[in-house]
């Protein structure tokens, strides 16, 4: 069986489960994706996040303007820029991670009328 994921690392554990005895889970896995991702790939960096943080946007084909959120676990939005996305490009985008606090976090993207997600850990 085939897993295709655009991200440059994933993570995956795996839980077994046999009859009545109690659950038991591995230890996490990374897991570098070495083919390129086609298409337009957003990616916090690092993940978990401590102090400083940003994003990466990138795309094989069209570029243009975006806009940007950083959304807290209840949905609400602590920061948001505006940037643009060179065609066929790359773009780092800092983020103030250090005012926020330890949780879950989500940046989200909108690119050409398609939006884009990544969540993030803030350690």
């Amino acid at each position: 069986c085939e897993h295709a994921f655009g991200a440059a690392i994933g993570y995956y554990r795996i839980m077994a489960i046999e009859g009545n005895q109690p659950e038991v889970l591995s230890n996490i896995v990374s897991v570098k994706n070495n083919k390129p991702a086609k298409g337009t790939q957003l990616n916090v960096l690092p993940n978990p996040v401590h102090s400083t943080a940003s994003f990466e946007l990138s795309t094989s084909s069209g570029g243009g303007k975006f806009e940007w959120q950083l959304l807290g676990n209840n949905g609400q939005i602590i920061q948001r820029g505006m940037g643009t996305l060179p065609e066929a490009g790359r773009i780092f985008q800092p983020l103030n991670a250090a005012v926020l606090t330890t949780g879950r976090y989500t940046i989200r993207v909108g690119l050409n009328g398609k939006s884009y997600t990544s969540p993030f850990i803030k350690q």
